[in-house]
């Protein structure tokens, strides 16, 4: 009897010990979750950053094509016609652009102001000025 009783104590503390290592184990596994699950939320909030700001790098380009866009209309329409002023709202592009032409003494400046819808809904707005003369006659 004493020997059955030795058996089931050597059993008892072997299921112990199974239990302990299976209790290690599920928690080993559930802190690796938790740190996986971590570094998945990380990444997502900086790949979620990095295309707002490859979004803000496109409406920056593309304002600035639409100020020299501008720039370039206006001085198409000055060598059309010298007494060109500029236009008050021009929509090219999916932006808006208003072209202002000033005189200064010899030549002329033109005034551009380009707008673009951003992506937070706001509006980007680039400024640009270049001289102008006049082409001679032939």
């Amino acid at each position: 009897m004493n020997s059955w009783l030795c058996f089931d104590r050597g059993l008892q503390s072997g299921l112990t010990r199974l239990h302990r290592r299976r209790a290690s184990g599920l928690l080993a596994l559930a802190g690796l979750i938790a740190i996986l699950g971590g570094l998945t939320a990380l990444i997502s909030v900086q790949a979620a950053e990095q295309y707002a700001q490859g979004g803000r790098f496109r409406d920056v380009i593309a304002l600035k094509n639409l100020a020299e866009a501008g720039i370039a209309r206006a001085r198409a329409e000055l060598a059309k016609s010298p007494s060109y002023t500029g236009a008050e709202r021009l929509a090219l592009g999916g932006g808006e652009v208003r072209i202002v032409v000033v005189d200064k003494g010899a030549g002329r400046r033109i005034e551009v102001t380009a707008a673009v819808p951003a992506l937070e809904g706001a509006r980007r707005i680039e400024k640009r000025a270049v001289g102008y003369r006049s082409p001679p006659g032939p």
